[in-house]
């Protein structure tokens, strides 16, 4: 079962927790990785997330993952093999840390980004200026760098993520319903 009781103190708990996982996995790369996913299953267990629901969202992680791969190979992103060492130890292959922070970023779909449920529109917004900040302030904390002008850059990932947000909150929207059907009819 999804939590359905999502008040506004789990909305703000849930959003910080993000924040934090953002921070460990941009600030210190794969050190931190246990701790990270330690962070997100325990998100994930306080939510009590369905298996399907985990499932769609290992779905979107690797999206989003293949999605800055693509971006890097393209040369958009170019992402240090070491952290804190550019440019001569660069890869096209993103960091196992940046699948883990998507994860960990899907997972608030249903938590501190349930507000967005149905506001479509918002998702577009929220969409194009969150991925375009988030991405920007990695590139702030070295964790990687535009490999084309930073204004490019920047129009890039806000169209991008101005489709993402929304497809990913309307894919969620739909299988947190069938689930919630499937349960109600199981209790019949």
């Amino acid at each position: 079962m999804i939590r359905n009781d999502v008040t506004w103190q789990m909305v703000l708990l849930s959003l910080l927790g993000f924040k934090l996982v953002w921070g460990l996995c941009v600030l210190f790369a794969n050190t931190l990785l246990g701790v990270v996913i330690g962070l997100i299953a325990l998100h994930c267990y306080w939510l009590n997330l369905t298996m399907s629901s985990l499932r769609l969202y290992l779905l979107f992680a690797a999206f989003g993952f293949c999605l800055d791969w693509l971006l890097s190979v393209l040369g958009v992103f170019v992402f240090p093999t070491e952290a804190k060492h550019f440019p001569a130890n660069t890869s096209t292959m993103p960091p196992i840390w940046l699948f883990v922070l998507w994860f960990g970023f899907v997972t608030t779909l249903s938590s501190g980004l349930k507000f967005l449920s149905g506001q479509y529109k918002l998702c577009v917004a929220l969409g194009a200026l969150g991925g375009t900040l988030s991405y920007y302030s990695a590139v702030k904390l070295e964790a990687v760098t535009f490999g084309i002008p930073t204004s490019l850059a920047s129009l890039i990932i806000a169209l991008l993520w101005a489709l993402i947000m929304p497809a990913f909150v309307w894919l969620n929207d739909n299988q947190t319903q069938t689930t919630m059907t499937t349960l109600e009819d199981r209790k019949c």
